[in-house]
């Protein structure tokens, strides 16, 4: 099939050099920021394309019009830098002839604080409407990682780090792998007109002076941000990063709650989290898009994937953990958008079926698609917030590395030499003024018990878990009511277990336990790819069927060519230890008469001789049994899953699976013969997707 040909856009130039102004070529940045002038005619604030070259800032002429001609405004803006305090010696930066060839990168807009935000060396800044520069957080010229008040924090960003801000008080920048997070002070809120009093960077910078001298004790005084880091490790170093609105209701490719959790299906193969109620994921995704439908989410690139987090961040993974406590359970757990991460290419479709080629930069617009800048692939892509990839523009002519969308609806490539604008009739994300009050959020239970959680080791626990060398604080009630396994062991008329202050799970791994935990107390979790197995196991044991079936699912959704014969395996060598034989259990989730059930009871019926583990998991094997709830938990069903994906992508097995298919062959070669056999049957049928193949 012929490759189909972009067709090429009109565009206007706007060149960066001109006969008036020579201007060597320097790092150039297009934002959009509010002014206190009133645009008489939308009846709200003007709208204002700024441009950094350099150090210095310009405003872009006739952003706001369809008109043919776009130039930059004749002279910079007149900055003024603070005196004393922290940040005094920015001025050096600033200079016609500056001491330092950094340049400013990364700008930002945020309407809480009404404020421009931006990097510079090693610190992020921040100029007002007035011109006034200020230090937020870091030291321009050294480099380090520590929290803390602004000017106390070290960061160490290279060239291509990213700046985002949630328009609700905090900033985000990308350093590697790590995301970390800026916590601005109520004192820089926005007045009700939008704008903070005259001066204000210079009270500013003041005030920074004190808190440095006060150390430590600035954690708790009002007027410093706060940098934090986030409990979360990126699958590869953070290339971009921006706030993402929640998509309009009826726009395509909108989510809401309940699409969301129609979305993870009956067996949660689009499930990043899982449910506590009846299997799936469909409810800790709704609540995920419930939350980001409030708050948006914070969306950030490697090279060759998109992810996202929705907003506002949970508290858990916001407040630092007791000194010397370091809690997994804070983790945050990014969901994909879109592309597969170290896999490039330049093919559009929907979520992990997309690949991407060095996504530089992103934009959002007031849609909530988001655009990437690939500057290997030299190609511009839209991502509608369901995921869905195709390109927009393509052969970039390769100078450019940003993109910005115009007020005009016009979107803006930048290089260092010029400004290349196209009307693609985009709906530009303006920037807003301040963020009003967030609406008084109605309690949950879920949410309060997750609070709870949070907040151990308190007082209100009454029970210790000792998992590996961690120890879990947790409440009796709780794990008594919401598991069979707990409730046995922890009763205290049938095991001396029942009456003691710890218990112990020897052979549980902590981290997978710290998400089991999290859903016995909230009803859902985010359970990651590379855990996923590990909770599935530990559900199994501790008789959690829904979360089980849930982590299997999110198992069977992450299947792909290099990973699908471990994950057979895997399954295969489980349901043989359960003595299944890798039968299906039944489609309802019952495994038959429960015969399993009761020979696992049978098996482990005396180890009440060496504790009240055993004994505790075989009386609650044996109601589950009663009640027709087999002891394999789903794995049948989900090995039949694997099988029949094995058979329909047999192809790509074949060249990505390496010595894997020997290694399958050898250990389990009666399923390998039956995976053959339904393959032969697929091609002689003309039908890829193993539909005659089972699990038996």
């Amino acid at each position: 099939m012929a490759r189909t040909k972009l067709p090429r856009p009109q565009y206007a130039v706007c060149h960066l050099s001109t006969e008036q102004r020579v201007r060597a070529p320097k790092h150039t940045e297009v934002v959009l920021r509010a002014t206190p002038d009133v645009d008489e005619a939308a009846g709200n604030c003007a709208v204002q394309a700024l441009v950094a070259i350099g150090t210095e800032f310009f405003t872009l002429l006739g952003a706001d019009s369809h008109t043919s001609g776009y130039q930059l405004s004749h002279r910079a803006l007149e900055l003024r830098l603070p005196e004393f305090g922290p940040g005094s010696d920015l001025a050096a930066y600033f200079d016609e002839q500056p001491v330092s060839e950094d340049a400013v990168e990364s700008l930002v807009w945020d309407g809480w604080s009404a404020c421009t935000y931006f990097v510079l060396g090693h610190a992020v800044l921040r100029l007002t409407a007035g011109g006034e520069v200020a230090l937020v957080a870091g030291c321009v010229d050294e480099e380090g990682l520590a929290d803390g008040p602004g000017p106390a924090a070290r960061f160490s960003l290279t060239a291509w780090q990213s700046l985002a801000s949630d328009g609700a008080g905090c900033l985000y920048v990308s350093e590697g792998q790590r995301i970390r997070r800026i916590q601005l002070p109520e004192a820089w809120r926005a007045t009700e007109d939008g704008f903070a009093a005259p001066g204000a960077a210079g009270a500013v910078a003041a005030a920074a002076g004190a808190l440095a001298e006060a150390g430590a004790a600035a954690l708790s005084t009002p007027e410093a941000a706060v940098v934090s880091t986030l409990p979360l490790t990126a699958p590869a170093d953070v290339e971009a990063l921006a706030w993402c609105p929640p998509a309009l209701r009826g726009e395509p490719g909108s989510i809401s709650a309940t699409a969301a959790a129609e979305a993870a299906g009956d067996d949660g193969d689009a499930a990043a989290g899982v449910s506590g109620s009846n299997g799936g994921g469909g409810a800790a995704a709704a609540a995920a898009a419930a939350a980001a439908a409030a708050g948006g989410w914070l969306v950030f690139t490697t090279r060759t994937a998109l992810y996202r987090l929705p907003l506002p961040l949970p508290a858990s993974a916001t407040t630092p953990p007791p000194p010397g406590l370091f809690d997994l359970t804070r983790n945050l757990h990014p969901q994909l958008l879109a592309g597969a991460e170290g896999q490039r290419g330049t093919a559009d479709g929907r979520g992990a079926a997309a690949r991407f080629d060095h996504a530089d930069a992103i934009r959002a617009d007031n849609a909530g698609n988001i655009y990437t800048m690939e500057s290997w692939s030299r190609r511009v892509r839209r991502v509608s917030p369901d995921g869905c990839v195709a390109t927009l523009l393509a052969d970039v002519p390769e100078q450019f590395y940003q993109l910005a969308i115009l007020p005009n609806g016009y979107m803006v490539l930048v290089s260092d030499r010029e400004l290349r604008l196209i009307d693609l009739g985009l709906q530009p994300l303006l920037p807003r003024l301040y963020a009003p009050a967030p609406a008084q959020q109605a309690r949950s239970l879920p949410a309060d018990l997750g609070a709870l959680l949070d907040a151990q080791p308190d007082d209100t626990s009454d029970l210790t878990i000792l998992v590996g060398e961690r120890r879990f604080h947790a409440h009796r009630a709780i794990l008594s009511a919401r598991c069979d396994y707990f409730k046995q062991r922890l009763a205290g008329d049938a095991f001396a277990d029942g009456r003691v202050q710890e218990l112990e799970l020897p052979d549980a791994d902590p981290d997978a336990f710290a998400l089991l935990l999290r859903w016995l107390y909230t009803g859902g979790t985010n359970v990651p790819e590379g855990q996923a197995r590990i909770v599935a196991t530990l559900a199994d044991r501790l008789l959690l069927p829904d979360l089980c079936v849930a982590a299997q699912a999110a198992i069977a959704s992450s299947v792909r060519p290099d990973t699908v014969v471990d994950c057979l395996l895997w399954a295969w060598r489980y349901c043989e230890s359960r003595g299944s034989g890798g039968a299906d259990d039944n489609a309802d989730g019952d495994g038959g008469d429960g015969s399993s059930g009761a020979r696992e009871a049978g098996a482990e019926g005396d180890a009440s001789s060496r504790g009240g583990a055993g004994a505790a998991r075989a009386a609650a094997s044996s109601r589950a049994a009663g009640r027709g709830g087999g002891s394999c938990g789903g794995f049948g069903r989900l090995l039949g899953r694997l099988k029949r994906w094995y058979v329909a992508h047999h192809e790509e097995v074949a060249a990505a699976a390496g010595g894997s298919r020997a290694r399958l062959a050898a250990e389990a070669p009666y399923l390998m013969v039956e995976l053959m056999d339904a393959v032969l049957l697929a091609r002689g049928a003309g039908v890829g997707g193993g539909q005659q193949l089972g699990s038996s």
